[in-house]
C-alpha cells in the first residue's frame, strides 16, 4: 500500500496516459525535432524528412498503444470490481451453509437419541410378548406358506398354458402366412384366368370364322362329290367288266388245259382234281390281291387327305390359336395324371396308392420331356417374333412349375400314406399285389390270342362287306379326285 503523499507527488498510469493523449498533434508540440539536418545543415533534406516521418509514425503507434493500454486498464478495473462482488457473495453463501450444517448436526444428534429410546422400548415390548402371541404368529406364517405354495402351483399352470398358447399363436401365424401366399397365388391365377378367357374369346371368334369358311367349303365339296359320283360309278362298272372278262379268260384256259390233260391222262383222276384246286386257288389269290390293292389305295388316299386337311387347318389357324390348342391338350394330359383320375380308370386293377403315385410321376416326367419341351417346335410361326417366343417360354415355365408341384404333392401324399399304414397292412397289400401280377402274367397270352382272333374276324368281315357293297368301299377315292 502506498502513502497519500506518494499519491499526490506521482500521478497514476491512467492519468499520465490521459494527459499525454490530450496533447495536440500539431508540429509545434514536437520541439525535440531539429529544423535542419545535422549532417548537411540544410532544412530541406531527404534524410531529415524520412527521419521525421518515421518519428511521427512511431508517435502515432505509441498513441494507439496508449489507447489500447487505457482500455485494458479500464477492463481490468471492472474485472477486479466484479471479482470482489462475487467473493462477497460466496462468503455469504459459505456462512449460510455453515449455519445449515450446524442445524443438521443438531437434528442428527436428536434423531440418534430418539433411535436409542425407540430401541429400548422395542426390547421392552419384545420381552413382554406372551407365548400365545407366538403360536398365533406361527399359524399365520404356516397359512402364508401354504398360500405361497398354491400360488406357485397356479403360476406353473399359467406358465404351461402360456407356452401352449404361444405355440398355437405361432401355428396360427404360419397358417396366416400360408393363407396370404395362397391369396397371392389365387390373385395371380385369377389374372391368368382372365387373360386366358380373353384369348379364348379371340380364339372363339377365329373358330366361328373358320366354321363359316368350313361350311362354305363343305357345300362346294358336296357339289363336287355329286358331280363326281356318276363318273366314279361308271369307272367301277368298267373295272368290274374288265375283271369278269379276265376271270372268264382264265377259266376257259384252265378248262382247255384240263380237257387236254384228260384226253392225255384219263387214268389219273387225282391229278385232275389237284389241277382244279390249283386253278381255283389262283383265282381266289388274284381276287384277294386286287381287293388288298384297292384297300391300300383307299387307305393311302385317306391318309393323304387327312394329313393335308389337318395341315391346312393347322396352318390356316393363327399361332395364338395353335398355342391355345396345344396348351389345352397339355393341361388335359396333366389333369389325367391325378391319382384320383388314375384310380377311377384303374379301379379294378389299382390296389396300392404308392403305385398310382409312381405311375402319375412317370407320366408327368414323360409329359415334361416330350410335350412341354417340344411346345415351341409344334407351333408354326411365319415371322419368328420375340414376343411370341417369350410367351411360349413363360407358358413352358408355368407348365413345368405345375408339373413339379403335382409331383411334390404326390410325394407328400405318399409319405403320409406310408406313415399311416401299419406293417401288417403293408404286407397284406404287397401279397395281394403280387397275386394280381401273377394273374395278369397268366392272362396275357389269352388276351393276345383273343385280340388276334378279333383282328382276323374283323378283316374277314371287311372283305365280305367289300364284296357285298363295292360302291361303299370305293367312296374314299373321292377325296383323291377332289385333290
Amino acid at each position: 500500500m502506498t502513502s497519500p503523499s506518494a499519491n499526490l507527488s506521482i500521478p497514476s498510469i491512467e492519468e499520465s496516459l490521459q494527459s499525454w493523449l490530450t496533447i495536440n498533434k500539431t508540429p509545434s508540440t514536437i520541439s525535440y525535432l531539429p529544423d535542419t539536418c545535422p549532417c548537411c545543415h540544410q532544412s530541406q533534406c531527404e534524410n531529415l524528412d524520412s527521419i521525421i516521418c518515421t518519428i511521427r509514425k512511431l508517435e502515432e503507434e505509441a498513441r494507439l498503444a496508449a489507447e489500447i493500454g487505457q482500455i485494458l486498464l479500464f477492463k481490468h478495473e471492472q474485472h477486479v470490481v466484479e471479482s470482489n462482488e462475487i467473493q462477497k457473495r460466496y462468503n455469504e453463501q459459505l456462512i449460510q451453509a455453515q449455519e445449515k450444517a450446524e442445524n443438521l448436526e443438531r437434528l442428527l444428534y436428536q434423531s440418534d437419541t430418539l433411535i436409542d429410546e425407540l430401541e429400548q422400548e422395542r426390547n421392552k415390548f419384545a420381552w413382554g410378548i406372551s407365548k400365545d402371541t407366538k403360536s398365533t404368529c406361527i399359524k399365520v406364517l404356516d397359512k402364508a406358506l401354504t398360500d405361497i405354495e398354491l400360488c406357485h402351483q397356479r403360476s406353473n399352470q399359467l406358465v404351461s398354458e402360456l407356452d401352449s398358447r404361444t405355440k398355437e399363436v405361432e401355428k396360427l401365424k404360419v397358417r396366416q402366412l400360408m393363407i396370404h401366399e395362397a391369396d397371392i397365388r389365387e390373385e395371380n391365377l385369377r389374372l391368368e384366368l382372365e387373360e386366358v378367357k380373353q384369348e379364348l374369346m379371340a380364339s372363339k371368334r377365329a373358330e366361328h370364322a373358320m366354321e363359316s369358311k368350313y361350311k362354305k367349303l363343305k357345300l362346294k365339296l358336296e357339289t363336287i362329290e355329286k358331280d363326281d359320283a356318276m363318273t366314279n360309278e361308271n369307272d367301277l362298272i368298267d373295272q368290274e367288266n374288265d375283271y369278269e372278262t379276265q376271270a372268264k379268260k382264265r377259266h376257259t384256259a384252265a378248262t382247255k388245259t384240263a380237257i387236254v390233260q384228260n384226253e392225255s391222262n384219263n387214268d389219273d383222276p387225282l391229278i385232275e382234281m389237284i389241277k382244279d384246286f390249283i386253278s381255283s386257288n389262283q383265282s381266289n389269290k388274284d381276287e384277294d390281291d386286287m381287293w388288298t390293292r384297292l384297300e391300300k389305295e383307299n387307305n393311302n388316299v385317306d391318309d393323304t387327305w387327312s394329313k393335308e386337311s389337318s395341315s391346312d387347318t393347322v396352318y390356316d389357324e393363327t399361332p395364338y390359336y395353335q398355342l391355345y390348342h396345344h396348351v389345352c391338350i397339355l393341361l388335359e394330359h396333366l389333369q389325367q395324371t391325378d391319382t384320383r383320375v388314375l384310380y377311377q380308370k384303374l379301379h379294378p386293377r389299382a390296389l396300392d396308392l404308392s403305385d398310382l403315385i409312381n405311375m402319375s410321376n412317370f407320366m408327368i416326367e414323360n409329359i415334361l420331356k416330350t410335350e412341354v419341351c417340344d411346345l415351341s417346335h409344334a407351333i408354326s410361326v411365319e415371322n419368328n417374333s420375340e414376343e411370341f417366343s417369350l410367351l411360349i417360354h413363360i407358358i413352358q415355365d408355368m407348365l413345368k412349375e405345375m408339373a413339379h408341384l403335382r409331383m411334390n404333392i404326390n410325394d407328400l401324399v405318399q409319405v403320409e400314406y406310408v406313415t399311416k399304414l401299419p406293417k401288417e397292412e403293408l404286407q397284406w397289400i404287397s401279397t395281394i399285389f403280387q397275386q394280381k401280377i401273377m394273374q395278369r402274367r397268366h392272362s396275357m397270352p389269352i388276351q393276345k390270342n383273343k385280340l388276334i382272333r378279333n383282328n382276323r374276324a374283323s378283316s374277314c368281315y371287311k372283305r365280305r362287306l367289300a364284296v357285298a357293297y363295292p360302291n361303299q368301299t370305293l367312296r374314299k377315292k373321292r377325296s383323291l379326285i377332289i385333290i
